[in-house]
């Protein structure tokens, strides 16, 4: 597997809402964002959510899509599932990406 460049949390997010949504990074991709608005249906939210599972080898739970309403609230629903996890040491069976998502919550420890 070739090594990526490690990118912050909501960089990577907002890639999968990118590709997922099939919008523009300046234009359309802001905090406030309503995924709805962005043309994201439920479909396109199962979408999103399988996305961020396979990106970061994650099961994320039932109610998850529930919770994603706008672009800022998907980072933060995704920054407290990363932080439980690394919190409940269930990383140990991941750790490449333990090591990965580590460095990237260390720049997100101030608001998790």
């Amino acid at each position: 597997m070739a090594k990526r460049k490690t990118k912050d949390l909501e960089e990577l997010i907002s890639d999968i809402l990118i590709q997922e949504l099939d919008i523009e990074r300046d234009e359309d991709l802001t905090p406030t964002a309503r995924l709805d608005a962005l043309g994201a249906g439920e479909e396109e939210i199962s979408y999103i959510a399988a996305h961020l599972e396979h990106e970061f080898e994650i099961d994320l739970p039932d109610d998850a899509e529930k919770q994603f309403t706008t672009v800022e609230s998907v980072y933060n629903y995704m920054r407290q599932q990363l932080r439980q996890l690394k919190e409940s040491n269930q990383w140990t069976r991941h750790y490449s990406l333990f090591r990965t998502t580590t460095t990237i919550l260390q720049g997100y420890d101030r608001s998790l």
